[in-house]
């Protein structure tokens, strides 16, 4: 099924997006698409806090929540991941001090957009940004 986010943004099954945006384009595609969005199982992965979570539309309910504090969390919570949909919203401060790291989490976020659409998302660029995508 592919979903098409407020334009010009398109996510299809079994691929790994990059979106460098202002949290306000995430929010408001999320929340343009919320009736879509309820049919599928959406998981969405954030650091040490979110940009989105308090922002999005009180009706989306088909949404699980999981934090990664580290860079292994952040593994495990993606080898785990069996939803449509997974949104990672990138925290540079999981590779403070194991920038070796950025490298693994790519190959995990490749690997998990085999079996689901995957978008990594962050509001600005940082080197390990650029390394994992």
């Amino acid at each position: 099924m592919e979903l098409e986010l407020q334009s010009p943004l398109t996510l299809v099954p079994n691929s790994f997006n990059v979106l460098i945006a202002p949290v306000e384009v995430l929010v408001d595609s999320l929340t343009y698409n919320l009736k879509e969005l309820q049919r599928l199982q959406v998981l969405n992965v954030s650091g040490n806090y979110s940009r989105i979570l308090d922002k999005l539309d009180r009706k989306f309910t088909e949404l699980d929540v999981r934090r990664a504090f580290t860079d292994y969390q952040l593994l495990t919570i993606l080898k785990e991941a069996y939803q449509t949909l997974i949104i990672l919203e990138h925290d540079p401060s999981l590779f403070e001090g194991a920038g070796e790291m950025a490298e693994y989490i790519g190959h995990a976020l490749k690997e998990a957009s085999e079996n689901s659409a995957v978008l990594l998302y962050s509001p600005w660029t940082d080197r390990y940004l650029e390394e994992v995508s």
